[in-house]
């Protein structure tokens, strides 16, 4: 019994050493193939883009991540190579790998090798330049159902809409949407000139002069695929295009979010031009409320989906005040109760008071305490919002201006 045992072990030994030299062997061909059908170059340029993704990512990164990322970058694909041997063992036995192998050392073989991935670089935009006018034609066709659809979903939100009778209307109406990241077609590795044919196709205001003259401003490289831009790269792509397409209504959600100084600027100007030469209106949505103050001439402030007011932005500037004042014993005299005074503050013998009513009979009923001194000061449109807020989430009591 004890020999038979002895005999079992041994076997299963040999079969486990056989088993892992198959394996080797398999792993090793398997490496071999890869190398041969130049899918290893493939595989390694999947590693700095998902570097140069990072670094875009985490800008503050110190240097010595980088270093070691990219020492570990080698060990990589070795991991990667024994990652896939399970999918090929699935399809592939060890003679299927010599077999394969033994025609891409033919010279035939040699030559597909070294025409594949140039091929296929040449195919991939072909294929998508087809994809993407199929999509363009087919959204010209159902034009009309998709801008129901959107409609619906409009008033789901508590929206009103306007409905067309046909597409022609819908698209006369020229309504535009400035996408976030503007990357629409092809799992994101369209460019801007990609893009660009689409909207050409799209919107049919769509002004190829004007995305020429763009290009000066923008200063973007347009057969970089947009995912690849920097955020703010990629907003100026979305405004580039946006604004190319000439439409009568922008809507913008946080539009300049991203952008540099200089750009920020440009981009207004531009908007503001369209606004006096063409009669666009353009809808922002923003947290941003010294910039909108010089560029909107109405503002609506809302809190939990509810429009707390909605008015031209010279009516707010002249139904609020705010009021410095200095009385001759320092002291605040009692105001009478129907001045509707928001906030007080006092700095030294300096009271500053917020009154929301008009500025000249404000002024005139504070007179009557005769201050010493008695200076209106104009608002800030963040100032107004934080006292018409009156306090809605916002301890606006205990801010200082």
């Amino acid at each position: 019994m004890k020999k038979i045992l002895v005999s079992l072990a041994v076997l299963w030994c040999v079969a486990l050493g056989v088993q892992a030299q198959d394996n080797q062997e398999y792993e090793k061909q398997v490496a071999k193939m890869l190398e041969m059908t130049h899918t290893m170059d493939a595989m390694k340029q999947i590693f700095p883009q998902m570097t140069a993704m990072l670094k875009q990512q985490l800008p503050q990164a110190p240097d010595e991540f980088w270093k070691e990322l990219d020492a570990s970058m080698n060990g990589m694909y070795d991991k990667m190579i024994k990652a896939v041997i399970p999918v090929y063992k699935k399809y592939l036995t060890l003679d299927d790998l010599k077999e394969i192998i033994k025609f891409y050392e033919t010279p035939v073989g040699k030559k597909l090798s070294e025409m594949n991935p140039k091929a296929t670089a040449e195919i991939l935009p072909i294929a998508q330049q087809i994809g993407m006018q199929t999509m363009q034609e087919l959204m010209q066709k159902h034009y009309e159902q998709l801008a129901r659809a959107t409609i619906t979903q409009l008033r789901r939100r508590g929206f009103e809409a306007e409905r067309f009778a046909t597409a022609e209307e819908a698209k006369a109406a020229a309504l535009r949407l400035l996408p976030e990241g503007c990357t629409v077609a092809w799992g994101g590795s369209a460019t801007i000139r990609d893009m660009m044919t689409f909207y050409r196709g799209f919107y049919p205001q769509f002004s190829t002069e004007r995305y020429e003259k763009l290009k000066e401003v923008f200063e973007l490289d347009e057969k970089r695929q947009i995912r690849r831009l920097s955020k703010g790269m990629q907003k100026q792509a979305a405004f580039w295009l946006a604004l190319s397409a000439m439409p009568d209504y922008l809507i913008l959600d946080e539009p300049v979010d991203g952008l540099d100084p200089v750009m920020r600027r440009q981009v207004w100007s531009l908007m503001m031009g369209d606004v006096a030469e063409r009669g666009t209106t353009v809808l922002v949505s923003s947290h941003n409320l010294r910039e909108l103050e010089d560029v909107c001439d109405h503002v609506g402030i809302l809190s939990h989906g509810k429009v707390l007011l909605e008015r031209s932005l010279t009516d707010l500037q002249d139904n609020i005040l705010k009021l410095q004042v200095v009385f001759p014993d320092g002291q605040l005299p009692q105001l009478p109760p129907d001045l509707n005074v928001l906030h007080v503050t006092q700095l030294g013998r300096v009271h500053t008071l917020i009154v929301r009513g008009e500025p000249a009979v404000i002024k005139s009923r504070v007179a009557v305490f005769s201050p010493m001194l008695m200076e209106a000061l104009p608002l800030s449109l963040e100032e107004i919002f934080i006292y018409e807020l009156g306090g809605e989430d916002y301890a606006v009591r205990d801010i200082v201006l």
